[in-house]
């Protein structure tokens, strides 16, 4: 018994996928305590860092669970 073996060319194709972001400025109007505030030379951790908050060493808030309830009562 004599088998045919048939050999398929696997060719494999690349597709480059690439996304554009449209990324805008946001201008903001703040007290002139907090704009003098941000003119202050960084400290600790952050001493040498570039202008605004880093992620590494800088956090936002603190996590403040809130309950929803149906009504105006409270209990």
């Amino acid at each position: 018994m004599v088998h045919r073996l048939n050999l398929y060319v696997l060719t494999l194709i690349f597709v480059k996928i690439t996304r554009k972001i449209k990324r805008t400025l946001q201008k903001s109007v703040v007290e002139h305590t907090v704009a003098e505030r941000k003119k202050w030379a960084k400290f600790g951790k952050e001493r040498g860092n570039k202008e605004g908050p880093d992620r590494a060493t800088t956090t936002v808030g603190e996590n403040v669970t809130l309950k929803i309830s149906a009504g105006n009562k409270v209990r």
